[in-house]
C-alpha cells in the first residue's frame, strides 16, 4: 500500500464570530453581580465610561447622536443567533472562565455605587473553620480540629478511619479522635463530622440536652439505643423484630422510629444556605393595565454608564496627535461595544421573560396556578433566537413575581399530556403522588402499582417504573417501609 502526500486548493465560505458577537454572548451569559463586576473593572480601566449620576441628564452630543448605547440592532442580533445555530461548537465553550471583581480597594463616589456587587459566597470549609476559631479548646485540640475539618466529605461526615489518617498526617491516633469529637460536640448545625447516619443522628439528640421531664425524653433514650444496636433492623422497618428482641411494645419502637423526623440527615445542607448569594431582580411580572401579566425589565435600578462626553468632544476636535488619537478610538470603541451589548441583554432577557410569562399566565392568575410544559426550543422558535441564546438569558436571571423571587430558568419544565389533551408538567405529576401517600392508611401503603392506577384513572398515562421514580425524587420510601404495625 502507497500512501502519497499532495495539496489541493478548496474555495469555501467560513463563518467566524467576531469579538462584538462573543461580547454580546457574554455579557447576556453573566449573571446580574457578574456584569456589575465587570462594568466595575471596565469603568475603572477605560477612562471613555462615565456613569450617569441619578439626576443627571444623558444629553444629546453634536449632529442629534446621543451618548446612549447605539439603537437596537435587531440585524446584528440575527446575525449572531445565526452563528449560534450554524457553530454550536464555537459558541458552547465561551464561558468557561467568567470576570471576576476586582479586590477590595478605596473607590471615588461613582463606583461606591457598585460597591455592593456580590462577593464570593464562603464554601462550607470556611465557614466551618471559622466557627471552630471561637472552639474553647486547647492549641493542640484547636489544630487538630483543623485538619478533621480539611478531611471533611462534602456532605459534612467524616469517613476516614481514624487510625489511619493518624498514620499518613504523622500524628497521635488518640488524640485526634480526641480532637473529632470536639469538633462534632462545637460545630453547628449538630452532626456535621459524624462518621455514619446514626452517629450523625445520636449526635443531634445528645446535643438537645434533653432531661427526664423533657416531651418524649423515654423515646429519644430508646432511640438512642436503637440507633446503636438496630439501625439496619430500624432501616429497613423490621420493628416487629426489634419489639420481639427487646420485649418492647412495637408502638414504642414507632414512637421512637418517629423522631427521626424532627432530626436532619445531612446537616451540613442547612448550613450552606444560612450564607445565600444576595439574589436580586432585574425582571418585574405584574399586572399591565388589561390585568395580563407582563414582564418588565429593571433595568433603570442599576447603574448607568455612558461615554464621556468631554473625551468625545476632545476626540472630535482633532487637536491629538496621531498615537493619542488611536488610544482614544480604541477606548470609544471598546466602551461603545460594551454598552450595546448591555441594552441588547436587557431586551433579550426582557424578551424571553414576556415570552416566558405569556405561556405561564395560569401559573400568576390562578389560586392554586401550576406551571404547564415549556421547552426552551419552544420560546426559541417563537422569538427566533437560538435554543443556546434562550438558555443564557435565563441562566441565574430572577425575577420579581406575586409569588416571590423566581429564577427564569425554573419557568421551563418537561411535561405530557393527559386523555382531554392538557398539557401536565411533571412537576404537577409529582405533586399529585405526593398527595396520594400524605392521604394513604398508614396500615396499608399504596404500592408504585396503587398509584399508577389512581393517576390512570385521573386520565394520566403514567407506568410505575415512573412512579417510582418519582417517588424516590420526592424522598417517599416505598410502600414496604411506609408500613405502620401499630395504630
Amino acid at each position: 500500500m502507497r500512501f502519497d502526500a499532495s495539496q489541493h486548493q478548496r474555495m469555501g465560505q467560513v463563518q467566524k464570530l467576531t469579538p462584538s458577537m462573543i461580547q454580546h454572548m457574554q455579557v447576556l451569559q453573566l449573571p446580574l453581580a457578574e456584569l456589575e463586576a465587570t462594568l466595575e473593572e471596565q469603568f475603572e480601566s477605560n477612562f471613555m465610561l462615565e456613569q450617569v449620576e441619578p439626576e443627571a441628564a444623558v444629553e444629546p452630543t453634536a449632529k442629534g447622536e446621543t451618548n446612549a448605547p447605539a439603537k437596537e440592532d435587531e440585524a446584528g442580533f440575527d446575525r449572531l443567533a445565526e452563528s449560534e445555530r450554524s457553530m454550536p461548537e464555537a459558541t458552547d465553550n465561551l464561558y468557561e472562565s467568567r470576570p471576576k471583581a476586582k479586590s477590595d480597594q478605596e473607590r471615588d463616589g461613582k463606583t461606591d455605587a457598585m460597591a455592593n456587587a456580590e462577593g464570593r459566597p464562603q464554601s462550607i470549609e470556611e465557614q466551618l473553620l471559622d466557627q471552630w476559631r471561637e472552639a474553647e479548646v486547647s492549641t493542640e485540640v484547636a489544630s487538630l480540629g483543623v485538619r478533621v475539618i480539611e478531611h471533611l466529605d462534602p456532605d459534612g461526615f467524616f469517613r476516614h478511619d481514624v487510625e489511619e489518617l493518624a498514620t499518613s498526617l504523622q500524628l497521635d491516633g488518640s488524640h485526634l479522635r480526641s480532637a473529632l469529637e470536639a469538633v462534632q460536640g462545637w460545630l453547628e448545625p449538630p452532626g456535621i463530622a459524624a462518621r455514619s447516619y446514626p452517629e450523625c443522628y445520636a449526635i443531634q439528640i445528645q446535643r438537645r440536652e434533653l432531661t427526664e421531664h423533657s416531651q418524649d425524653s423515654g423515646h429519644w433514650s430508646l432511640l438512642v439505643e436503637l440507633l446503636a444496636h438496630d439501625w439496619d433492623d430500624l432501616l429497613n422497618n423490621r420493628l416487629k423484630k426489634i419489639s420481639e428482641q427487646r420485649e418492647c411494645p412495637i408502638a414504642d419502637i414507632e414512637a421512637a422510629r418517629d423522631l427521626l423526623g424532627q432530626l436532619k440527615k445531612q446537616p451540613v445542607r442547612t448550613l450552606a444556605h444560612e450564607r445565600p448569594s444576595i439574589v436580586r431582580p432585574e425582571i418585574a411580572i405584574e399586572r399591565d393595565e388589561s390585568g395580563v401579566m407582563v414582564a418588565r425589565s429593571l433595568k433603570s435600578r442599576f447603574p448607568k454608564f455612558r461615554l464621556n462626553p468631554e473625551y468625545e468632544a476632545i476626540l472630535k476636535t482633532g487637536g491629538l496627535n496621531e498615537g493619542d488619537a488611536e488610544q482614544f478610538r480604541k477606548a470609544r470603541d471598546e466602551a461603545r461595544q460594551l454598552l450595546e451589548a448591555i441594552e441588547q441583554r436587557y431586551r433579550t432577557v426582557e424578551r424571553v421573560a414576556n415570552a416566558i410569562v405569556a405561556r405561564q399566565q395560569a401559573f400568576f392568575t390562578e389560586g392554586d396556578g401550576t406551571l404547564v410544559p415549556l421547552m426552551m426550543e419552544e420560546v426559541a422558535e417563537q422569538l427566533d433566537i437560538s435554543v443556546s441564546t434562550v438558555s443564557r438569558a435565563v441562566d441565574d436571571k430572577w425575577a420579581e413575581t406575586p409569588r416571590g423571587m423566581l429564577c427564569l430558568r425554573d419557568f421551563f419544565v418537561g411535561g405530557l399530556v393527559d386523555r382531554q389533551g392538557r398539557p401536565v408538567a411533571y412537576e404537577t405529576v409529582k405533586k399529585k403522588v405526593q398527595a396520594l401517600v400524605e392521604g394513604e392508611d398508614r396500615r396499608r401503603p399504596l404500592s408504585d402499582a396503587s398509584i399508577e392506577k389512581a393517576l390512570q384513572e385521573e386520565g394520566i398515562d403514567i407506568k410505575r417504573r415512573t412512579v417510582a421514580k418519582y417517588r424516590e425524587e420526592l424522598g417517599i420510601p416505598n410502600s414496604e417501609l411506609r408500613k405502620r404495625h401499630s395504630d
